[in-house]
């Protein structure tokens, strides 16, 4: 189930749902059940301006007899100053960058980025297999996709490969709308992502105990999410330095957001909405997660439904300043024996 190296694309469908029940981290309970939980410009200087000459009065000596007093006015004159110099100022020539179209379709019905730079253009795929991406970037010295569109009928949308930034642009797709296998510097920025089933993976495997963390720096905003089923819309494996922000999430899956087995984890000022019935009930799950900072994020649903599920040794967790509907519970930790360690938990309800 990888696409490690240059291997063709992972298979989404199956990845989304099978890693949810990760190792060393188990996945949230639909509607919790307990079988699936373990417990465990710069300015110019102005110049300095020439000083006056300028007159003292000097008294003259005592008077003598017969003689009249009078002043003497000696001019004094001071040096003056020459104004402070400032050298032109000089424009610095910006280098313009080259957007590239995509690449041509390849033999196998799909398109492939193999050099680093900017891309931009809409593309379409039909018959390509159901475990298939539609676009690949492989290239990791540095792709930016930007102002695009993608389109298919069968498989998934995007393959990420490392320094990577995507921007801007929509992906319909099947089976998943961009996956990525053990990631580095990934940026996802103003995307909409539309799939029935999944949404957006970074994933991994075997990776619990790795220090660092394969899939890490990477950054999710500014993006929409909308499914039907599945389990999750945004799932990051074993991930390190993660920042989740100003999302809209609109889960028909079960949840909206997970991140097993994450190292610094930030999810802010994201929407989750909760509303569409009946699979989805919970916003965010954390399994055996280490140091989580969830802030500042709104919640709309039905009573019963949760924002925050851990489980599985999930620790240093701070949650705070959240908007929270009424009926949704904040945090669920049942399924941790012995609670969450280290934690904040304040100032979460209605606004």
């Amino acid at each position: 189930m990888k696409s490690a190296g240059r291997a063709l694309a992972a298979p989404a469908l199956i990845i989304f749902a099978a890693l949810s029940l990760s190792d060393g981290a188990a996945a949230a309970c639909p509607h919790l059940d307990p079988q699936r939980c373990e417990n465990g410009s710069s300015s110019k200087a102005a110049p300095i301006p020439k000083s006056p000459k300028a007159t003292a009065t000097l008294a003259a000596p005592s008077p003598t007899p017969n003689v009249t007093p009078t002043s003497i006015k000696v001019p004094l004159t001071n040096t003056p100053i020459p104004p402070t110099s400032t050298p032109a100022l000089t424009s610095t020539p910006t280098t313009s960058v080259q957007v590239k179209p995509l690449p041509a379709r390849s033999a196998d019905g799909t398109f492939y980025i193999t050099d680093p730079g900017v891309y931009s253009g809409n593309v379409t795929c039909g018959n390509i297999g159901s475990t298939a991406h539609c676009v690949h970037i492989w290239e990791s010295q540095g792709v930016t996709l930007q102002d695009f569109a993608i389109t298919t009928a069968q498989g998934a949308g995007l393959q990420l490969d490392n320094n990577t930034i995507v921007k801007r642009g929509t992906i319909k797709a099947p089976n998943g709308a961009a996956t990525g296998w053990h990631k580095v510097n990934v940026t996802i920025d103003a995307v909409t992502f539309d799939s029935p089933i999944g949404g957006l993976g970074f994933l991994g495997g075997s990776c619990e105990n790795l220090t660092p963390r394969p899939n890490r720096q990477i950054t999710v905003r500014n993006s929409s999410f909308d499914n039907q089923s599945g389990d999750e819309m945004l799932y990051i494996k074993c991930g390190q330095d993660i920042v989740i922000e100003d999302n809209q999430f609109a889960p028909g899956s079960a949840w909206g957001v997970s991140t097993p087995d994450g190292l610094n984890i930030t999810i802010r000022r994201n929407t989750f909405d909760l509303r569409s019935e009946s699979l989805n009930w919970l916003a965010i799950e954390l399994p055996r997660v280490i140091g989580a900072d969830v802030t500042s994020n709104s919640v709309l649903g039905p009573s019963g439904d949760w924002f925050i599920y851990v489980n599985s040794g999930t620790n240093d967790l701070v949650v705070t300043d959240n908007c929270v509907a009424e009926g949704i519970g904040v945090l669920h930790s049942g399924h941790q024996a012995g609670g969450v360690a280290a934690l904040t938990n304040e100032r979460n309800g209605l606004c």
